[in-house]
């Protein structure tokens, strides 16, 4: 992608102040006819996010619960597409969103961290979601530090480990 059109969308996503919206215009102004209608394309695709904070994971919601909650608020994805990234039915989706408004309506708390979890992990059907996870972080953590950082008991985090093995047979 071009380089202009990458400093446009980069500004776009800090526009809080006047300034910060007298920039994007400005920006928005140097682009050539083919840079508008890429930009225009893109933004019509709406926002493309690979990655999910290992963060959000908390005691109350489930590994499924808490990752719809953090693409339908903080990334305003539609239950279609959640449903299309997570290989699940668009009414799967719903009923699991609204379960996990009632079980934490507050907005999830978002930490920076060095470790995200790639969307692409969740293309595995024959695992659950928490499997998938954890076969993910197995990469990278010791069973103790997946059971802290999902907030899970480290037997649970050892029989999901079984439970991937029995299934990848």
């Amino acid at each position: 992608m071009d380089k202009a059109i990458t400093n446009v969308e980069t500004s776009s996503t800090i526009v809080s102040t006047k300034s910060n919206k007298q920039l994007l215009k400005n920006q928005i102004r140097e682009l050539n006819k083919d840079q508008l209608i890429e930009l225009f394309i893109t933004r019509l695709k709406g926002p493309t996010v690979d990655k999910i904070p290992l963060s959000i994971f908390n005691k109350k919601l489930s590994a499924l619960e808490v990752i719809v909650k953090y693409l339908k608020e903080e990334l305003e994805f539609s239950n279609n597409k959640i449903s299309s990234i997570l290989k699940r039915s668009p009414q799967n989706i719903w009923i699991t969103y609204n379960n996990s408004k009632k079980k934490h309506p507050k907005k999830l708390k978002i930490r920076s961290s060095n470790h995200d979890i790639p969307l692409s992990i969740f293309e595995n059907e024959k695992l659950s979601m928490l499997e998938v996870i954890v076969l993910h972080l197995k990469e990278s953590f010791t069973n103790n530090e997946s059971a802290m950082v999902l907030h899970r008991n480290i037997k649970t985090i050892e029989t999901l480990n079984r439970r991937v093995k029995l299934k990848n047979k």
